[in-house]
């Protein structure tokens, strides 16, 4: 008797760093060059192991990661998976929203919550400015979504 059941499901918390491929040029022996898409990199060699195993395609990334692996991942799995570090984007303090008005406790409260949150944001900045924490760093990830939603309900608030 067999059981279908869904396997273990995994959030990767890896860094890598990858370049989107614009142009491959297979090779007589079975090995190709890749020429990337992003400007100041000239032509990468892949050996003939490495086009057998991943099978890359223009559009998709060829991707290192931390530990020294490299692989290919398709252009739609790895841009839904992944998020360029720089494009990460710093919400600003907005003094307007942590001294709005509000008359009811609860939106104090939520108010109050921003102030503190923020402060927790600068803080494992100034953290991060100096080391490398991949845990940390998706933290402060949510932590700037969680930001955006507090701003969203205090505007939402009548004063």
């Amino acid at each position: 008797m067999s059981t279908t059941r869904e396997m273990p499901k995994f959030q990767s918390i890896k860094q890598a760093w990858a370049l989107q491929i614009k142009e491959l040029i297979i090779l007589p022996d079975g090995s190709a060059n890749f020429l990337p898409k992003e400007d100041g990199y000239g032509q990468i060699a892949l050996s003939k192991e490495y086009i057998a195993k991943h099978d890359p395609k223009v559009g998709g990334y060829y991707v290192a990661y931390e530990e020294g692996s490299i692989s290919f991942s398709p252009a739609e799995a790895f841009e839904k998976g992944n998020a360029l570090i720089q494009d990460i984007v710093i919400p600003s303090y907005n003094t307007e929203l942590s001294m709005k008005d509000v008359k009811k406790d609860y939106q104090k409260r939520v108010c109050v919550e921003y102030d503190e949150l923020f402060g927790k944001i600068n803080s494992l900045l100034g953290y991060l400015e100096n080391n490398v924490d991949t845990l940390l760093t998706i933290q402060l990830s949510h932590m700037f979504d969680y930001v955006a939603v507090l701003e969203l309900r205090i505007r939402s608030f009548e004063v």
